[in-house]
């Protein structure tokens, strides 16, 4: 089972989803290329053969968060996941 957008990972100080975001505005963030930061874009797509699972806005754990992630990818809108189904 997926823990929500936001969530603790194994990773200490870095929560799920974070680490893409991250490594996009380093690319963004390194002018000229002085950290040699290679270069990165966050792409979004879905295809009948690709396995895909949405992103719930009632998914995201914060408000940071939710700001962070709404221009990037496509959240879908729902309270809160139905019963039984995993996300």
């Amino acid at each position: 089972m997926r823990g929500p957008f936001g969530s603790e990972t194994c990773r200490a100080g870095v929560k799920s989803g974070e680490a893409t975001i991250r490594e996009v505005a380093a690319y963004l963030l390194d002018h000229q290329g002085f950290s040699g930061v290679p270069a990165t874009a966050l792409v979004e797509i879905n295809h009948e053969d690709l396995p895909s699972a949405p992103i719930y806005e009632s998914q995201v754990t914060s408000d940071e968060q939710l700001n962070l992630i709404s221009g990037l990818v496509s959240l879908q809108k729902r309270c809160r996941p139905e019963s039984g189904s995993q996300i």
